[in-house]
């Protein structure tokens, strides 16, 4: 699946199935990933300021120092805001 340098900006991607998705140059902030699976995507300069990632399943990821990963939220949608 091809979304290189896709505007996901707040986008609900609860439980989807990004395995070994494209995302390089994606803006994935504020994106909710709850439950998301994300087997050997390519995330190389994406943007996941501030992303819901709380049950991600995330192995093999390819990331380089342009993917920004800051403010991360590791808790659930209904839960109290705790961020990494």
């Amino acid at each position: 699946m091809n979304l290189s340098r896709t505007y996901l900006f707040q986008a609900n991607l609860r439980d989807a199935n990004l395995n070994q998705a494209n995302l390089t140059g994606a803006n994935l902030s504020e994106a909710n990933l709850e439950a998301a699976s994300l087997l050997n995507a390519d995330l190389t300069g994406a943007d996941l300021t501030g992303c819901r990632i709380y049950g991600v399943s995330a192995w093999g990821l390819k990331l380089d120092e342009s993917t920004k990963q800051q403010n991360l939220v590791i808790t659930s949608e209904n839960e109290p805001a705790i961020h990494r």
